[in-house]
């Protein structure tokens, strides 16, 4: 419990700082405990994964899972690494640079199963350090207008988990208040129902009642001021009075 804890407080922090948001990286990170990677290396490997996918969650996702299928079976497999390249990075591109062997002698020991775990993890470790091509690259993101946005919205989150968590006994207290007035009105339904149709009968007459005054209050406005004009005046009065007696 201790070191999930632990886990989840560094997850948290990393989402703060990066473009990323604390939802993604914690399935992320259930994705790698799935497939068998030890909770102290889920951090760090969640920073190098997040450095080359550059703040891209959709890469940080196909990235995390040819991570974790890599690391299940123990070595690189075509299908992973295709993976990984469709999100942007050659692992063995990246071996290349710093072994010597060119990309088509790397891939030869990738199919003969040469190319083992240690081995793309220290290409990944190699991407993202000083002088590599993705160093400090979530960094560099979450300096831009969408990644401060994106860090400003896992913050607000993370507010809102932890004002959530310490109002949820008070929750609880209000459901707890609630839960005899669902029963009361369970075994009252007809009586609230008959109730119900009382209180909407009685707002209807009360628009009828008023559209009639509206109605006569026009009637009579138009009679007292046509009573001095002539025939025609009259009669218009006399309609509009009418109109309002049968409303």
């Amino acid at each position: 419990a201790e070191k999930a804890k632990v886990m989840l407080d560094g997850i948290n922090a990393f989402a703060n700082a990066t473009p990323f948001e604390p939802d993604g990286l914690i399935e992320n990170a259930k994705l790698m405990l799935s497939f068998g990677t030890s909770a102290e290396k889920i951090l760090p490997n969640l920073k190098m994964i997040g450095d080359i996918s550059m703040g891209n969650a959709q890469k940080m996702n196909s990235l995390t899972l040819a991570f974790s299928q890599m690391s299940s079976v123990g070595k690189l497999q075509g299908q992973d690494l295709l993976q990984m390249i469709n999100a942007g990075f050659n692992p063995l591109q990246e071996l290349s640079k710093m072994t010597g062997q060119s990309i088509a002698q790397l891939r030869e020991q990738m199919e003969k199963g040469k190319i083992s775990v240690e081995m793309v993890e220290s290409a990944f470790k190699h991407a993202t350090s000083e002088g590599g091509q993705f160093f400090n690259m979530m960094d560099k993101m979450s300096q831009t207008t969408s990644g401060k946005f994106s860090t400003l919205t896992g913050s607000l989150k993370q507010v809102g988990a932890e004002i959530g968590l310490k109002l949820l006994p008070y929750a609880n207290q209000f459901i707890d208040m609630l839960m005899p007035m669902v029963e009361w009105i369970s075994q009252n339904a007809d009586m609230i129902l008959q109730l119900t149709g009382v209180v909407m009968g009685a707002v209807a007459a009360f628009h009828i009642i008023t559209g009639a005054i509206k109605l006569w209050t026009i009637a009579q406005a138009l009679l007292n001021g046509t009573m001095m004009l002539n025939p025609i005046g009259l009669i218009i009065a006399a309609i509009a009075a009418l109109v309002a007696a049968i409303v």
